[in-house]
């Protein structure tokens, strides 16, 4: 327990630890890229374009709340120099706030966003996905902790764990005839499972929250990260929002798995790198040297395998999207290319 609350600084052995860090993220990750395209390969082909439309309307509305959920405060108290359990769980509780708070809004919403797009069925798909924003929520800081005591083996078999049994629940939806509904209830049982596997593995139990002045430099650190992000979801979310409401859920469907192939290749490298990157150079804070050798060393190696992976599915695009998702989904592949670009 108590490493979860250690100065954060580098000790012995602290380069060996990230670099472990990073092979068992990105291999996490790859693992759980296999696993939601072998999903959507089975999906894909039990399930049409507009249910995947549907569903694409309803998150690109409500996307943004996971953001705001967190609202960088898993990355601040990560990065923090010294926490305390006091402050931990004052941020516990504001998040389970901010994720309870959208939770309801969105239900309340929900006939709205059915009136916006002129579709009825959009009215309980919002409803169910609201539930994914109060199980995040209770998964944030347990997760923050897991990161900052650079545990990422438990974090990668929760990630694992709870990506193959949310994507097996949703092919046996989608094959006994759930239609879109199996698409609806996989994020909404994952975050679940994710929440009750960080709880299990970090036994810490947030106490009665208190305002003090490290957890409102938290919150501000947190603010300006989300200023960033929140800004970069809009510009990504606002061509799917005109394609639901201008061309309907069938168009909205192709770009959906376009994206979502697209989203899988950047997301192999870049996010897990990102996650023990945050932990692993805050570390070195003091160091700043040896920070800018790693940042460089980390930059110049994600760059040497991720353009040459992204030059040839470029010219690929087409072939893969028919090869993996069905003859159906052709559309979808020079879209993927025109992302890939």
């Amino acid at each position: 327990m108590n490493s979860y609350f250690d100065d954060n600084q580098a000790k012995e052995g602290h380069g060996r630890r990230s670099l472990r860090g990073g092979v068992i993220s990105v291999t996490a990750r790859g693992v759980n890229i296999v696993a939601q395209v072998g999903s959507t390969i089975f999906l894909a082909r039990l399930l049409s374009p507009h249910d995947y439309g549907l569903v694409g309307m309803v998150s690109a509305v409500i996307g943004f709340a996971p953001m705001l959920i967190d609202l960088g405060t898993t990355d601040a108290a990560v990065q923090k120099s010294r926490i305390s359990k006091d402050e931990v769980s004052a941020l516990f509780w504001f998040n389970v706030g901010i994720g309870g708070g959208l939770s309801l809004l969105v239900a309340a919403c929900s006939p709205l966003i059915a009136w916006f797009y002129h579709e009825p069925a959009l009215q309980k798909i919002a409803l169910i996905s609201s539930l994914t924003f109060i199980f995040s929520a209770l998964s944030c800081q347990h997760y923050a902790l897991l990161r900052r005591a650079m545990m990422f083996r438990q974090i990668a078999m929760i990630d694992i764990g709870a990506n193959l049994f949310g994507s097996g629940l949703a092919i046996v939806m989608a094959y006994c005839g759930s239609g879109y509904w199996a698409l609806v209830v996989k994020p909404v049982l994952v975050a679940l499972l994710l929440a009750v596997g960080v709880w299990w593995e970090c036994r810490w139990l947030p106490g009665l929250p208190k305002l003090t002045s490290g957890v409102k430099e938290m919150l501000r650190f947190g603010a300006h990260l989300t200023g960033f992000t929140m800004t970069d979801y809009a510009a990504r979310s606002g061509d799917r929002i005109a394609l639901g409401y201008f061309y309907g859920a069938g168009q909205l469907g192709f770009y959906q798995n376009a994206l979502m192939l697209y989203e899988n290749v950047l997301g192999l490298l870049a996010v897990p790198l990102h996650t023990v990157a945050t932990t692993s150079l805050t570390k070195l804070r003091e160091d700043v040297d040896e920070l800018r050798r790693s940042w460089a060393t980390a930059l110049s190696s994600l760059s040497f395998f991720a353009m040459p992976a992204f030059g040839i599915l470029a010219v690929t695009a087409p072939d893969v999207v028919v090869l993996l998702l069905g003859q159906k989904w052709a559309v979808a592949g020079p879209l993927f290319t025109t992302l890939m670009v």
